[in-house]
């Protein structure tokens, strides 16, 4: 089986315009003005953790309220007991362009990106179904998958972009990392870049099923929409070897920032997808 090496952003984006085993699952505009409208692939229904005011869908743009620490939001791309499973040679990706409200520059900030495995059945109710829930939600506890944190500080060689694997039977706030956590184990960092308070940027976090029992995780941040060609140091790979987690059916996306740090992000276009990579 042949894997393409420029599994990037922009190898990816080609790809799922010309296979024919491409697969949108859902491609959110945020043209409806309704964040609590769940009709997938047009739209999902987004939940808070901390509240309505700090999640707010416009018309073309979902504003995510970043302005306290450990804020985050999810949602689910498919009914209670689907999955989106990974055939060896299939891959999923969520991918997102965001606008950073950024106030100061020398505070510590992550935003983070996952993709999720409930581990919900088709008799039971979702764990989320509402804004407000407690970080330490006993009903997250099985969730499991991958995150991607992002350092939007500048430069600092401390704070690249990590990806860290989230294991089931934990019970904490869902989109935290902490290397020390039991919750989560730290699979792979790589190197940052500068990044412009208002400026667009496109993230896309990626899992390929290799073989049977092996998981490609990768992650990559570049400037400019959702085909930009723009070079990036934000992009991190690593090998999951280890009862890698193969299907999903949510996704969340935080802050974890010094209070004021940053004002809100604003996401402008969020997107989940399936393609066949191997000959």
């Amino acid at each position: 089986m042949k894997i393409p090496t420029n599994l990037t952003l922009i190898g990816f984006s080609l790809i799922a315009c010309s296979s024919v085993a491409f697969s949108s699952i859902v491609k959110d505009h945020f043209d409806d003005s309704n964040r609590g409208l769940q009709s997938p692939p047009q739209s999902l229904a987004y939940f808070a953790n901390q509240g309505p005011n700090t999640l707010i869908e416009q018309e073309g743009a979902l504003i995510f309220n970043g302005f306290k620490a450990n804020r985050f939001f999810m949602a689910y791309f498919t009914e209670p007991g689907g999955y989106i499973d990974l055939a060896v040679g299939e891959a999923i990706s969520l991918k997102f362009t965001f606008r950073p409200d950024i106030v100061n520059f020398t505070q510590s900030r992550h935003l983070r990106f996952a993709l999720f495995e409930s581990g919900d059945s088709i008799d039971d109710s979702r764990a989320v179904s509402s804004d407000s829930y407690a970080t330490d939600l006993s009903g997250l506890q099985n969730y499991r998958g991958y995150q991607a944190s992002l350092s939007l500080r500048n430069s600092p060689a401390s704070e690249q972009m990590v990806l860290a694997k989230r294991h089931k039977t934990f019970n904490d706030l869902l989109i935290v990392f902490n290397p020390a956590n039991s919750g989560y184990s730290h699979l792979g960092q790589n190197g940052q870049g500068d990044f412009v308070s208002k400026r667009v940027y496109t993230a896309q976090l990626n899992i390929i099923r290799l073989e049977a029992n092996k998981a490609e995780i990768s992650a990559i941040v570049v400037p400019d929409g959702p085909d930009s060609t723009v070079g990036t140091n934000c992009f991190v790979k690593v090998i999951d070897t280890d009862s890698p987690t193969l299907r999903f059916d949510s996704l969340a996306i935080g802050l974890n920032t010094a209070d004021g740090s940053v004002r809100d992000i604003q996401i402008e276009e969020l997107e989940v997808f399936k393609v066949r990579i191997s000959d």
